[in-house]
């Protein structure tokens, strides 16, 4: 699964139960340079919620105390996924949280899975690192749009990755990026190209990955 595959084990996480006072959480975050930290209950086995180092020192600004209990300043918690959710569960929960808490059935607290553990999976998903070139094109709005252009391609080259971008009010066309393997050449590329424009293909952004982003 892909969780369990990115996730950070919960014996390598730093957390605070809700025993602990907000000094506590802040120490923690200061000493390991974190922005939040998760909150468990005094077992230290399920899960509360997340105490964020900015949350603390507005606490400061208007008067509280460190020596609160940690859940004055709780927050997050609904904000998890559970150890069986599937990819796009996972994807939409995290958001742009700077990580989300990862559960058993039991409610029982295993690790997180940080933003940028999601951005490199992402990134690795999309073989950024392992192609030569990417083309943005610009696809009909019809069913054989994205086949026609998919035969082109595949009489120069095979792809290492695909993306699709629907139209939405960011996007004034639906699009594909398409990502070729390291052993296409420029003069290949420029065939390619010519070869969709002929066709009525709008190429958008041609992309030099060669020499990485």
């Amino acid at each position: 699964m892909i969780i369990q595959s990115i996730m950070i084990p919960k014996e390598a996480v730093h957390t605070v139960t809700t025993k602990d006072t907000i000094a506590i959480a802040l120490d923690i975050m200061e000493d390991h340079n974190q922005r939040c930290i998760p909150i468990l209950d005094p077992s230290s086995t399920l899960y509360r919620g997340n105490i964020y180092k900015y949350h603390i020192y507005r606490h400061l600004v208007q008067g509280g105390s460190l020596d609160e209990p940690v859940t004055t300043l709780l927050k997050n918690a609904t904000k998890f996924v559970k150890n069986t959710d599937a990819f796009f569960k996972l994807f939409f929960t995290l958001g742009d949280l700077p990580y989300i808490s990862v559960l058993n059935d039991k409610h029982h607290f295993l690790g997180i899975i940080r933003h940028t553990d999601m951005y490199e999976l992402l990134s690795q998903s999309w073989k950024m690192t392992e192609s030569s070139y990417a083309l943005t094109i610009s696809v009909p709005d019809n069913v054989t749009g994205l086949d026609k252009i998919l035969k082109i391609i595949y009489k120069f080259t095979t792809i290492t990755g695909l993306i699709t971008l629907d139209r939405e009010e960011f996007t004034l066309r639906k699009r594909i990026m398409v990502m070729f393997p390291p052993n296409f050449t420029k003069q290949q590329l420029q065939k390619l190209t010519n070869k969709l424009t002929a066709k009525s293909f709008d190429v958008l952004e041609v992309e030099d990955l060669t020499h990485g982003i």
